[in-house]
């Protein structure tokens, strides 16, 4: 039986940014180990990508992007909104046309796609407002858009924001980015919806019978 593919695409949350070793403690890695053998996980987050099409770096311009679509995964984890909060690349107006539209170019090679949104924004100690210039307040106002999206398509939708807000001690090196305690907190979420996905999906092999694995 193949193996079952993941594709984790994101920014640098994804990326692993601040993590040491970064390629063993990424949420993706984790996840992978995780799930065991039978599934295949790749990550594709990259730094300070954005959902915003017109932002300084718009994820679908990044060679990552197209290696995750060349990916062919069975299952997508989306998560953006970071990036989308700083002065530069702020655009709520076309937030959800622009991520239904990253949403679709999944779906259009037949991967299923799970949205999770992205933690809390801490602000650090001894400081009066976030690193990088990012907004707490309008990532609250794109984890709700976020929501919309799910509903609307009717996909898997995990409130990672949620969940973070539990965990402020894991953000202390920057408000951002999470430590490893927190990046397996993310692979144990992600890995119970992958799960329930799993029973739920049928996944064809080339040439083949459908299966569900």
């Amino acid at each position: 039986m193949k193996q079952i593919k993941i594709a984790c695409v994101g920014d640098s949350i994804t990326y692993g940014f601040l993590l040491f070793p970064r390629k063993k403690n990424a949420y993706p890695t984790i996840l992978g180990q995780r799930l065991g053998k039978k599934f295949l996980v790749r990550n594709f987050g990259v730094n300070g990508t954005t959902i915003a099409a017109n932002g300084n770096q718009p994820y679908t311009l990044q060679n990552a992007y197209k290696e995750s679509l060349e990916f062919q995964a069975d299952i997508a984890i989306l998560m953006f909104a970071t990036n989308d909060t700083r002065k530069m690349n702020r655009n709520t107006t076309e937030f959800k046309s622009d991520y239904s539209k990253l949403i679709a170019s999944y779906q259009a090679i037949g991967t299923y796609v799970i949205i999770m949104s992205s933690p809390k924004i801490y602000c650090p100690r001894k400081r009066k407002t976030p690193y990088y210039g990012m907004d707490e307040q309008l990532l609250q106002t794109y984890r709700e858009l976020s929501k919309e999206i799910a509903l609307e398509r009717a996909l898997p939708f995990i409130d990672l924001y949620a969940i973070s807000q539990d965990y402020p001690t894991s953000f202390k090196k920057d408000g951002v980015h999470p430590d490893k305690i927190f990046a397996n907190i993310m692979a144990i979420e992600v890995s119970k919806v992958v799960l329930k996905c799993r029973k739920e999906m049928v996944l064809e092999e080339p040439n083949s019978s459908p299966i569900i694995p």
